[in-house]
């Protein structure tokens, strides 16, 4: 939410909008996106809420703040689609993977050497 407010600023900076006139102001279409590689299970795509991180206050009232984010999973075997439009983020997503696989490896081998 403080990166997308930013953002906002600096539009508003640079194009020089005045805030306080009257009439209303056009802003850009947000769209807010993450990536995920994390190790944890997830889907390929999920719809994250600012609000499920507000404290619940106890009252069946809906908070007049939202922010939603489109969370798309970047790990290896993922998102086939975008990554054969992204050929940066599919090397990524496959390097991530390299890494990982040969951190598995080298704790095996770490183990059969300390005789573990």
């Amino acid at each position: 939410m403080i990166y997308l407010a930013h953002l906002y600023e600096g539009y508003i900076e640079d194009g020089q909008i005045n805030l306080y006139s009257s009439g209303l102001k056009k802003l850009p279409f947000p769209q807010y996106f993450v990536f995920y590689n994390g190790t944890k299970k997830a889907p390929d795509r999920s719809l994250l809420k600012l609000s499920d991180a507000f404290q619940k206050t106890g009252k069946d009232i809906e908070p007049c703040l939202e922010c939603q984010v489109v969370m798309l999973n970047i790990n290896y075997g993922h998102n086939q689609e975008l990554m054969e439009k992204c050929r940066r983020l599919r090397e990524y997503s496959q390097f991530v993977f390299i890494v990982r696989e040969q951190k598995k490896c080298m704790k095996i081998q770490k183990k059969q050497l300390c005789g573990q």
